[in-house]
């Protein structure tokens, strides 16, 4: 929205607030900006349209940057250069103004989770670090092709880094081997961790405030003590693992090794504890929020009982099957919530048998590593004394279980056909 939209329409306001009539002016009694601020602050709650603006913008270049529906593609084809650059230059444009003004607030604080690659700039994008290679290097990644995607760098669902490029990973101090797997799914772009405006975050931004933890009253606030550390949510994280039957640890305990719990547990339980540990993180953190600005006191009932309606919603949405064990019904029943029933195991008996006389039998399997994934085939030939023949095996590139399957049939009966048997 233009600032003389912004301007005209709070002159509107505030002639109807003080006169009754929008076309009509009276002498200011009091500053609009101080009406905007809080009631217990002096105001009367208001919302200037500057922040509305300023609000919807942010959410306009983050819809911009992660969604691929045609006008976003078109925007980013209006304002970004060849190499995914946003524009630095002035373009004639009624909403340009207002977007270069989110993006340098967030663009700084995007990051990727890489999954084909295919929509990641290799050199000018956040995907292995902190930061892009480009400003991570002192040449600035001359070595590199500024067109170049993460997905030119994957090969079968691996990283298969050319050492050119290798070199500059080293320069810019970054481990090859640290880096996670693709996914071989769509990119998805996120936000990065640790840009919660804790106290601690914000004296480190300038802003000259007291540090306190406005859920234990204590210590200061930062990131450790707020979640893992303080009483309030070292209370709420032993609760939750007491429900899921795990041992809590006081003061080892982060992301990594809160995750690793559920690694040896059914499918199920591992997205109940995942869809756990976001909703204590999430909790805890709009409860923080709660205690600072509308001044209501820390109380860990409230929160328990928030996470658990989360787990009710949670449940609905939930497709994995569990283990029929004891552990895991009674982690069900903690949660108060149904479970989903165990598929009962099937023994089937399989026979194989020789081939007659003169006949070949073809044995071939096909798999993926995931569905989607990484897949090879394999074929073996046998004859009617069960001597081996011949045999054959091949990589399928990125494809589905089933895929696979039958890509592999197809390509043993060529092979066989291939060589006369």
């Amino acid at each position: 929205m233009p600032k003389a939209v912004i301007w005209a329409c709070e002159r509107i306001m505030r002639n109807f607030l003080w006169t009754g009539d929008p076309a009509s002016k009276k002498l200011i009694t009091k500053a609009w900006h101080k009406l905007c601020c809080p009631k217990d602050e002096g105001g009367l709650g208001l919302t200037r349209l500057e922040n509305i603006n300023r609000a919807l913008l942010l959410k306009l270049v983050w819809r911009i940057t992660s969604h691929k529906d045609h006008w976003a593609s078109f925007l980013k084809a209006k304002f970004q250069s060849r190499i995914g650059n946003w524009i630095s230059y002035y373009k004639q444009s009624s909403i340009w103004g207002g977007l270069k003004w989110a993006i340098q607030g967030m663009e700084k604080n995007f990051g990727w989770i890489v999954g084909d690659g295919n929509d990641i700039s290799l050199l000018h994008d956040a995907w292995c670090s902190t930061e892009p290679i480009a400003d991570l290097i002192s040449n600035n990644g001359s070595s590199f092709d500024h067109l170049a995607r993460v997905s030119d760098i994957i090969f079968n669902g691996q990283w298969s880094i050319p050492s050119t490029i290798a070199d500059n990973f080293r320069l810019a101090n970054i481990n090859i081997s640290t880096i996670p797997p693709p996914l071989l799914g769509e990119d998805i772009r996120v936000w990065k961790l640790r840009c919660c405006a804790t106290d601690k975050r914000l004296q480190g931004r300038g802003i000259n405030i007291a540090s306190r933890c406005s859920l234990c009253l204590k210590n200061i606030e930062d990131d450790t003590h707020l979640f893992w550390i303080c009483p309030f949510a070292a209370n709420i994280w032993t609760w939750i693992h007491e429900l899921f039957g795990f041992q809590w640890t006081p003061y080892v305990q982060n992301f990594e090794t809160v995750t690793a719990h559920a690694t040896t547990r059914s499918a199920a339980i591992h997205d109940l504890w995942a869809a756990a540990i976001s909703n204590v993180l999430t909790e805890i953190w709009h409860h923080r929020n709660s205690c600072v600005f509308n001044n209501i006191p820390a109380s860990s009932r409230r929160v328990k009982s928030k996470i658990l309606a989360n787990f009710f919603e949670c449940s609905i949405l939930m497709k994995m099957i569990l283990h029929n064990r004891v552990e895991d019904l009674m982690i069900f029943k903690n949660l108060q919530i149904n479970p989903r029933p165990a598929k009962p195991t099937r023994v089937l008996q399989c026979f194989w048998s020789l081939p007659d006389l003169d006949q070949l039998k073809i044995g071939c399997d096909g798999c993926s590593r995931g569905n989607l994934g990484p897949s090879g085939a394999g074929v073996i030939l046998r004859d009617h004394t069960g001597n081996t023949i011949g045999a054959m095996s091949a990589g399928l590139r990125i494809c589905t279980n089933f895929v696979a399957e039958l890509l592999n049939i197809i390509f043993g009966l060529e092979w066989a056909s291939d060589r006369g048997w």
